[in-house]
């Protein structure tokens, strides 16, 4: 099993969402009007000098559907390279 975290500009919510659906992901987790700075976005801090937030999205899925999802994350974020957009990738040994 894998946990897939995604940080993303709150303004790609639709991509993220259907990007979810078209894997099959209907379990996750997600945090709204987050703050936060990355290498290649800048600042995004919900203020008037950084405008902007990021949602955050977390899921575990089979190892299957990690792959299809990143397979479909990669032009997506190739996309809006500039927007603010990553996954991250861990295993899960075990879950209660």
């Amino acid at each position: 099993m894998k946990k897939i975290t995604i940080i993303y500009n709150t303004a790609l919510k639709d991509e993220i969402m259907d990007l979810l659906e078209q894997c099959g992901i209907k379990s996750f987790t997600r945090i709204e009007n987050i703050s936060g700075a990355g290498k290649s976005s800048g600042p995004h801090l919900g203020t008037n000098v950084w405008p902007g937030n990021n949602d955050f999205i977390m899921t575990v899925v089979d190892d299957s559907i990690k792959n299809i999802f990143m397979e479909k994350f990669k032009p997506l974020k190739a996309s809006f390279f500039k927007e603010g957009l990553k996954a991250f990738v861990e295993n899960v040994e075990e879950i209660i």
